[in-house]
């Protein structure tokens, strides 16, 4: 009985010096309140290599530059619903610019980021409703000369 004693309170002087999970820290925990009360913060999702067509004012077709876009979603919530229409925003956004120009009027070598990033999300945002994305982001672009 005795030995069983001495390792019933080793094993709890053990699990006492254990050191408490960062999980359970208290300023962790506040966050974890926070975040239930607010819901969890915004995520994004990322479309793959994007090809964007440069062609000049009169539609000729200069060369191709790749991008990398992300969609900034509000509320990490909506992240799945949002992955649900990936196929239809990449085929929205492929139509989209394919249509137009890409490029800076009178300037073949400078991208219209912002006029694409514009066109690009009222796009998503006829497909995606009620603000389920907050942005569309370009990531990573490349023009090749």
């Amino acid at each position: 009985m005795q030995i069983k004693a001495i390792l019933i309170n080793v094993l709890v002087a053990f699990l006492l010096a254990m050191p408490v999970p960062e999980l359970m820290a208290a300023e962790n925990l506040a966050d974890i309140d926070a975040e239930a009360k607010t819901g969890p913060g915004p995520t994004v999702v990322q479309i793959p290599v994007v090809l964007l067509p440069l062609a000049d004012e009169n539609g000729r077709l200069l060369r191709y530059a790749f991008a990398t876009i992300e969609l900034e979603i509000p509320r990490a919530t909506d992240r799945w619903s949002v992955e649900d229409l990936l196929p239809v925003i990449k085929d929205a956004f492929v139509r989209e610019l394919h249509h137009g120009t890409n490029i800076v009027a009178g300037n073949p070598d400078q991208l219209d980021i912002e006029g694409i990033r514009t066109r690009l999300f009222a796009r998503v945002n006829e497909i995606v409703s009620d603000g389920r994305v907050g942005s569309v982001i370009f990531r990573d672009v490349a023009a090749p000369q």
